[in-house]
C-alpha cells in the first residue's frame, strides 16, 4: 500500500492553481500560450454586445460576429499588439481583433456587406488617447484556434 501525505496533494493543487492562472494578457506573442482553451459561447456575439458586457466577459472565449473595418473604424486608439490588428464592427461600435484577417476582408478596402465571425478571447488593455483625460481601458479580441 502507498501512502500518501499532504505533500503530493500540493503539489497537485498548485498544478491546478497554475493552470487555472493562465489567461490572455497584452503584449503576449501571436501564439496560444497564456489563453484559456475553454470551448467558446455557443451564441454568436454583436461587437456592441461585447463592448456593452460585463467585465466578467474579459477571458472569455466567444464567437463573434460583425463585419470587418480593415485598418480604419471606430475603435479607439492604436492597434493594441501588432500594426497588422484590424477591426470587426457593428453599426458604429467597433473593437480591434488582434490575429490575421479572415479570407475575403481586404484590410484598405473592406467589403462592407460581408459579415464574419471570429471565435476569440476577450483581452483588455489601456491606451492614453490624445485629448482625453483619463486613459481608456478597452476590450479587443484574440482569436483562438487555426
Amino acid at each position: 500500500m502507498i501512502k500518501t501525505g499532504w505533500g503530493s496533494h500540493w503539489v497537485l493543487a498548485a498544478l491546478a492553481l497554475g493552470n487555472l492562472c493562465s489567461c490572455a494578457r497584452p503584449g503576449m506573442d501571436s501564439g496560444q500560450e497564456g489563453v484559456i482553451q475553454s470551448p467558446p459561447d455557443q451564441h454568436a456575439w454583436t461587437v456592441h454586445a461585447v463592448v456593452e458586457a460585463p467585465d466578467s466577459i474579459v477571458g472569455m472565449t466567444l464567437r463573434v460576429q460583425g463585419n470587418c473595418a480593415g485598418w480604419g473604424g471606430p475603435a479607439k486608439g492604436p492597434p493594441p499588439l501588432t500594426r497588422s490588428d484590424w477591426q470587426l464592427t457593428n453599426d458604429t461600435v467597433g473593437l480591434w481583433v488582434s490575429g490575421p484577417l479572415p479570407q475575403g476582408c481586404d484590410p484598405v478596402d473592406p467589403p462592407p456587406e460581408l459579415q464574419f465571425e471570429v471565435v476569440a478571447v476577450v483581452a483588455v488593455d489601456t491606451v492614453s488617447i490624445l485629448g482625453e483625460v483619463s486613459p481608456l481601458v478597452r476590450r479587443f479580441l484574440r482569436p483562438v484556434g487555426g
